[in-house]
Formats: C-alpha cells, sequence, structure tokens
C-alpha cells in the first residue's frame, strides 16, 4: 500500500508517529503545508490568554532537621542494631584463670556471637593475652589501661576484675563490637568500665580526650597488613601523650613474611619479647588458642628509660 502511495503522489508515506497533523486529524505530507501548520501552530501559543498558573517555589535544601529528630533517629537505629544482635544465637564461654602458688582465682564470661565477623567472637590471641594480664595482676590495681579494638574484650575484663580502672575501645563505625564490649562488661558486673569509639590511623576527638594511661591492650591488632602502620600510627600517638606507658601486644603468626620492623622504627617506637604465660593455669572449653603459634611483646617509645 505505501509503495503504491509513493508511485501515485511522489512522496513518502509515514505513520503517525512523529508526523504532522492538521487540526481535523488529517496527516501532512506536503512541506508547504507542514510549514504552514508550525506557523499557525505557534501563532496559537503566543495568543494563548490562559491565566498563568502560579510559580511553586522550591526548598531544595528541604525542611530543617532539628536536633532532638537527630537524636531520636540515632536511638532508634542503636535500638535496631541491639535488635538485630540479640537475634543472633550468643553464647556464653567461661574462663577460669588460677594460680598454683596461691589460691588466686578469677571466673569471667565472655558473650559472643557465632558468626564471622571481627570483634564478635573469641579470637586464639585473647586468651594468652589475658593470661599474661592475669600472672601481671599485682601490678594492675589502680592501673589506668586501654584495650585497643577489644571485641569481645576478654584481656580487659580480666584487667578490670584484678582492680584496674579500664576502657575498651573498638572502631567508632561499630556500634555491634562497641556493644559486645558492653555487653562483655555487664555480664561480668563491671558498671565503671567505659567503651569508646577509636579508629586505627584517626585522630579523632574520642582519642584525645582518653585520660593519662598506663598499659595499653592490644590483641591480634596486627592481622591485616594494609592497617600494620594505621595501628601503629595510633599506638605512637596514645605513647606520645603517655611517654611512660607500655603496649602489650598479642599476635598470631600468619607468615614468616611479615614484619613490622621497619614500621616501629619509621614511628620511633621499640619492641621486646615478654614471656609467654603459663597457659595451663587457664581452664575454659575455649582451646582454640593451642593450634597457633602466637607471640607476645611490648612496645613502647624509643626513648623511654626505665
Amino acid at each position: 500500500m505505501y509503495k503504491n502511495i509513493e508511485e501515485i503522489t511522489g512522496k513518502k508515506a509515514c505513520s503517525s508517529t512523529g508526523c504532522l497533523k492538521a487540526k481535523n486529524g488529517d496527516i501532512i505530507i506536503d512541506k508547504e503545508r507542514i510549514l504552514e501548520r508550525w506557523v499557525e501552530y505557534i501563532e496559537e501559543l503566543f495568543n494563548d490568554n490562559r491565566k498563568e498558573y502560579d510559580v511553586m517555589k522550591r526548598n531544595f535544601a528541604g525542611p530543617p532537621i532539628l536536633k532532638d529528630e537527630i537524636i531520636e533517629c540515632e536511638e532508634f537505629l542503636l535500638q535496631h542494631c541491639r535488635g538485630l544482635m540479640s537475634s543472633q544465637r550468643v553464647t556464653h564461654t567461661k574462663f577460669k584463670f588460677q594460680d598454683a602458688r596461691s589460691d588466686d582465682c578469677l571466673e569471667v564470661i565472655i558473650p559472643e556471637v557465632a558468626e564471622e565477623s571481627y570483634g564478635l567472637y573469641i579470637w586464639p590471641c585473647s586468651p594468652v593475652l589475658a593470661q599474661y594480664v592475669w600472672q601481671k595482676r599485682c601490678y594492675l590495681d589502680k592501673k589506668h589501661i586501654l584495650e585497643l579494638s577489644a571485641g569481645t574484650a576478654l584481656p580487659g575484663i580480666v584487667a578490670a576484675k584484678c582492680g584496674a580502672v579500664v576502657t575498651l575501645s573498638d572502631h567508632i563505625a561499630s556500634p555491634r563490637c562497641l556493644d559486645r564490649c558492653r555487653h562483655s562488661a555487664e555480664t561480668n558486673s563491671l558498671p565503671d568500665v567505659r567503651v569508646v569509639g577509636i579508629t586505627w590511623g584517626r585522630i579523632s576527638q574520642e582519642l584525645c580526650d582518653l585520660k593519662p594511661i598506663d598499659i595499653i591492650l592490644a590483641s591480634d591488632c596486627f592481622y591485616d597488613t594494609k592497617d600494620f602502620e594505621d595501628v601503629l600510627m595510633t599506638m605512637a600517638f596514645l605513647l606520645e601523650n603517655n611517654p611512660s606507658a607500655e603496649i602489650w601486644v598479642s599476635y598470631q603468626e600468619r607468615s614468616s613474611e611479615r614484619s613490622i620492623k621497619y614500621l616501629l622504627d619509621k614511628w620511633d617506637l621499640s619492641a621486646e619479647e615478654l614471656d609467654f604465660p603459663n597457659m595451663d593455669q587457664l581452664d575454659s572449653s575455649y582451646e582454640n588458642y593451642k593450634a597457633h603459634v602466637i607471640e607476645l611483646f611490648s612496645i613502647r617509645r624509643k626513648d623511654y628509660k626505665r
């Protein structure tokens, strides 16, 4: 049909889509008629005497947000996170610290969430550092102690039970890890233990507001090599503000090619191996630390003088 129209008129026909129509609905093909229709249409637009609509005022910034609304939102999100945690399967692991030379004994219960997420379950380095803390308990009374990236916070909880003034910390953007710190403190009846958000490599207000520190605990903070310098930068900052402080570190050996010696030199820090604690005096169903090579060492400023 289209071919016949083209042969008769000498003009190509087109479908209605994209073609111009006259007022009566007929499709216009002739170029002169198309031009006339456009002129006619434009004149109609210019002669349109309809009343103009009021221009809508737009507030691109949006409505002002009150401080109370922000606080309410934060509380809602926190409650939501806690609700998610409570729906997870929480287990409780008991650790009994003993001393063969005396009748001293300490029991600690650590709640953990059985899922693959940093800071929610016990790591093999944690009981080793906790046992070292236990064996140094006579030195800890009234000492101010900070645990970095505490997670389930076993070493810090043991220190608090031994009379130390303890602050637990974890990544400021990880509310679940911070809640795990609080839960560990609550489970062991330690209402005075503080929990703060501290992120490796970031000089935050929370980090600057810390009170004087005597000992810093760091259990398996040297896990991922990309974080090593951020960890040491944070440690160097803490030791700069607390020149006589000492950092007790437990470290799981994952590769013989890993080393922090260069970074220690860079940040003017030195490391010294610590005596490995007697793990036979620790009674617990958790024994994963036995399957790994774990080392203990202390970190101080290079210019520290005993």
